[in-house]
């Protein structure tokens, strides 16, 4: 497969189309570059200018999930390491303990608006 179509097919991959949908778009712009006997780039454009043609999906639950999972285990790997580094510095007689639970919901509060944890909108 050529390259251009590799890069198509991964940001199409990076959108959340499905394979079969990514197989039949990569296909039809097979097809559509055969007809005009010409390279991709000067047919389609460039990939960036072309995957702006499709509209990106939403990203499905699974996907949310596993980001949500992620963002969770990071907070609580960072509030722990604050906990174990920081709080015996300033000579507090416990490691973790409220410390590290308030920290921990406090890296999760300030980080969720970042990953956008919430459920998108649908896009109209």
């Amino acid at each position: 497969m050529d390259h251009y179509y590799r890069d198509l097919a991964f940001h199409l991959r990076m959108r959340d189309y499905s394979e079969d949908e990514v197989a039949r778009i990569v296909e039809h712009a097979q097809r559509v570059v055969e007809g005009g006997g010409s390279t991709p780039e000067l047919t389609l454009g460039k990939v960036a200018d072309y995957i702006e043609t499709f509209p990106p999906r939403e990203a499905s639950d699974a996907r949310r999930s596993y980001q949500f999972a992620f963002a969770l285990v990071a907070v609580v790997g960072v509030a722990y390491l604050v906990g174990r580094l920081f709080i015996p510095a300033i000579d507090v007689g416990y490691r973790i303990g409220l410390w590290g639970i308030f920290v921990c919901w406090a890296l999760l509060l300030v980080a969720a608006p970042a990953w956008n944890l919430r459920r998108p909108t649908s896009r109209q």
